[in-house]
């Protein structure tokens, strides 16, 4: 695998973890209210 595809996939797992986190925070405060 090049570099270029080795960078676009960190990056998209980096995006991926980030809306998953941002998801589940908001499920979290949707049950707790």
């Amino acid at each position: 695998m090049n570099l270029q595809a080795q960078l676009k996939t960190a990056m998209d797992s980096q995006l991926n973890n980030y809306y998953f986190s941002f998801f589940m925070r908001k499920s979290i405060e949707a049950k707790a209210f």
